[in-house]
């Protein structure tokens, strides 16, 4: 259906789809001359309501969509605030680390020295190659005294 060219029935259907108010009080405001009865604004009303259902209907589809993205928008925008910056980040472990924090155990501490340093790779974890029979070796020439070595 096409909106109408009557001003004041695309204004009482924008009133009306918007949901707050009744069609007696939307036709007062948008077509009226606020002279008529109550009675004469509730027909007019109703006589509007029925022949414009499906834009009113329309437009309080769209007014609900724009309400969501706008819910939505908020409550990414209260995500966003949440998360921290890198400097941030930083800031809390080095806190941490340093014992600044209240309730701070050992173990929180070494969780955020292994954190901070993994950050900037100092603690990533390298492949060696062991060789048994070679590091048995020297592991005895070091340890085990002169005497009591079978080696």
């Amino acid at each position: 259906m096409d909106e109408p060219k009557n001003l004041k029935h695309r204004k009482f259907i924008q009133l009306l789809g918007s949901g707050s108010l009744s069609q007696a009080e939307a036709y007062k405001q948008a077509v009226s001359n606020h002279q008529k009865s109550k009675k004469m604004l509730e027909q007019g009303g109703s006589r509007l309501a029925k022949r414009y259902a499906v834009l009113i209907g329309l437009h309080r589809q769209k007014a609900k969509e724009i309400v969501e993205r706008a819910h939505e928008k908020k409550e990414v925008l209260a995500v966003f605030t949440q998360i921290l910056t890198q400097a941030q980040v930083d800031a809390r472990l080095s806190d941490i680390i340093r014992g600044e924090v209240k309730g701070t155990t050992v173990a929180d501490i070494n969780r955020a020295i292994d954190i901070y340093y993994k950050r900037f790779g100092s603690n990533a974890a390298t492949r060696a190659e062991v060789n048994t029979t070679t590091d048995m070796r020297v592991l005895v020439m070091n340890v085990v005294p002169k005497k009591e070595r079978n080696v």
